[in-house]
């Protein structure tokens, strides 16, 4: 797909996964503007809140309104013809908080809160059996008016240091090479849905830890550096 076609495209993990690589000249972020116009497609609200209506009936279940309060970037390590991933919905082709994302960093948050041996067990499973709270998918809710991506920049300079194999030492006199790459834009909010039919108390409880996560700890990659963080609102909450 060439670059200038990108921006009537309905699917964006299409146009990211097919996009020709920029011409002789040319630099990635002459090729990645065209991704920062881009919108929900038309019929994905109907399906976003059918889930909502449909989710919202599940036994034990209990929902967050999340919204990054940074930028997010979550599937890096993701192929993609571009310098990092994305991790968009399969059918939407929009931004998704992958439930196992979400389990794992709930775990994580777990270790601040003292959970005893049991209480771990019956929220997360173990290698032999499973957790009784259901970690679905976070889905975007969307908004017409703000686009799924915005672009940042990372500077590394090590380069000499990898491609040497560690024959050369990292420092920070080396040159840096500006590397443009695709974010969800802070202010973007997601529908998060945790569910435990057995009880709902431990859907809250699973709820509490992986809020904390969210806000504290951070989701996706660059974690470190402030990416990732959540803002976490009762469902509903600054929605027209």
């Amino acid at each position: 797909m060439k670059a200038s076609d990108v921006s009537r495209c309905q699917h964006a993990g299409i146009a990211l996964a097919t996009v020709d690589p920029p011409p002789t000249g040319k630099t990635w972020l002459d090729h990645l503007l065209p991704f920062t116009t881009l919108r929900s497609p038309r019929d994905y609200g109907v399906a976003a809140a059918r889930w909502a209506r449909l989710s919202a009936g599940l036994p034990g279940v209990v929902q967050r309104q999340v919204t990054t309060s940074s930028s997010l970037a979550i599937g890096t390590g993701n192929f993609s013809p571009v310098e990092n991933g994305l991790t968009l919905h399969g059918t939407w082709g929009v931004p998704y908080l992958p439930g196992a994302a979400l389990k794992g960093l709930a775990l994580r948050a777990a270790v601040r809160f003292g959970l005893s041996e049991l209480e771990s067990e019956v929220i997360f499973g173990t290698t032999a059996s499973r957790g009784y709270v259901n970690f679905d998918d976070g889905w975007l809710l969307p908004d017409p008016d703000r686009p799924l991506f915005e672009l940042d920049v990372m500077t590394p300079h090590a380069g000499e240091y990898y491609s040497s194999q560690g024959k050369e030492a990292p420092d920070d006199s080396r040159e840096p090479v500006p590397i443009q790459f695709l974010v969800v834009p802070k202010d973007t909010r997601f529908l998060v849905t945790l569910d435990c039919p057995e009880s709902g108390d431990w859907a809250e409880a699973a709820m509490t830890i992986l809020a904390f996560g969210l806000q504290k700890l951070g989701l996706g990659g660059m974690t470190s550096s402030g990416y990732g963080r959540f803002t976490v609102e009762p469902v509903g909450k600054g929605q027209s």
